[in-house]
């Protein structure tokens, strides 16, 4: 279970996550959500500025859902990707 960020090298804008799966996966589903012309804010951003101007990384592994959903809204504050997201 990790805590993930997406960050666009040409926005300077970040998309905190997290999942249970591996990266490759969570990313994977997130670029078939945007081909499949979802609305979601993050999925407009990748259809605007193309899946390869998008760093995906992991930022921390956790053990619990309950500490994915804890430290998700930190990195979410660390980074500023609620207002710059």
């Amino acid at each position: 279970m990790i805590i993930y960020c997406a960050f666009n090298i040409i926005s300077n804008k970040a998309y905190v996550g997290y999942t249970r799966e591996p990266l490759f996966v969570r990313r994977n589903a997130h670029l078939k959500s945007a081909n499949d012309e979802s609305q979601y804010h993050f999925h407009k951003a990748i259809r605007k500025y193309g899946a390869h101007t998008f760093i995906w990384i992991t930022l921390q592994c956790c053990s619990s859902i309950e500490q994915l959903k804890h430290y998700e809204q930190e990195w979410i504050r660390e980074l500023g990707s609620f207002a710059n997201g």
